[in-house]
């Protein structure tokens, strides 16, 4: 219910466009629009609603979506997306459809799921994701720790883990049964004690170091538990690296938020 709410506006909009496009044919408003036709000819000050009215109702319910378009775009210039403290699991397509169409620019990532999170900055979806930096305090002297499993692997290997310790710690008895056994690459920046949510550059470069020196056209599989600022400092420099990247395509495994939070057996696909 919170966030059917949350969503309300930008639900009314889309409705608003529709009703837009078929209130013409629904009242046969062509039909009222006659004696202009007959007593005004077509000039560049009214060629636009001229034309409009001359096509009949269809085109006349084109140019109202054209109008209301343009109204709810300029309203939703400056509006941030997921405003209310309610969980943001929607699918990718209303956050498109929000982004592009109704031109929302803004999103806030905080209890958005972390593959969303991922997909989401990595496809650029929306022109900004603001986060309070207090909210996120960097940590002095933090030691990050890599570890490497199965490097026997290792050879030959298209299909890569990458698990990314940071507000909580990942086990890989966590990762799927059918991906325990690949050659995995563990990034910590937790010492299994804070649960904080810490902002850490020192995490952020050793994630691009170590997916940069993973072979060409490989599957990555992502297990994380980031904080947002984190995931989207590495979705921005990590992972979106158009055609210039090594990583043909990434998986990133969502987390369940019951029992001993094992990760989904299937993947989130960001490309």
């Amino acid at each position: 219910m919170n966030r059917f709410k949350e969503n309300f506006i930008p639900i009314c909009e889309i409705v608003g466009m529709i009703v837009a496009f078929f209130f013409p044919m629904i009242i046969n408003l062509g039909v009222h629009f006659h004696q202009y036709l007959n007593e005004n000819y077509i000039t560049p000050a009214n060629i636009i609603y001229y034309l409009a009215i001359k096509g009949g109702n269809i085109l006349i319910g084109i140019f109202l979506v054209f109008i209301v378009t343009w109204r709810i775009r300029k309203h939703n210039n400056n509006i941030l997306f997921n405003r209310d403290n309610v969980y943001h699991n929607y699918p990718y397509i209303w956050y498109f459809i929000c982004a592009k169409v109704l031109n929302i620019r803004k999103c806030n990532l905080v209890n958005v799921p972390i593959y969303m999170q991922f997909k989401l900055v990595v496809r650029k979806t929306f022109d900004h994701y603001p986060l309070e930096d207090q909210d996120y305090p960097e940590m002095e002297n933090e030691e990050i720790v890599t570890e490497y499993f199965n490097k026997g692997r290792m050879t030959n290997c298209i299909e890569y883990n990458l698990v990314l310790e940071d507000t909580y710690p990942i086990s890989t008895a966590q990762l799927p049964c059918k991906k325990q056994d690949l050659y995995t690459i563990s990034i910590s920046r937790n010492d299994r004690t804070t649960v904080g949510r810490h902002f850490s550059q020192k995490f952020i470069d050793s994630v691009i170091n170590e997916t940069r020196k993973l072979p060409a056209e490989i599957t990555l599989n992502v297990y994380t538990t980031t904080n947002p600022k984190n995931t989207m400092n590495i979705a921005r420099r990590a992972f979106t690296m158009a055609d210039r990247g090594n990583i043909s395509h990434v998986y990133v495994f969502q987390q369940r938020c019951d029992g001993v939070r094992l990760f989904e057996d299937k993947g989130k696909k960001l490309y």
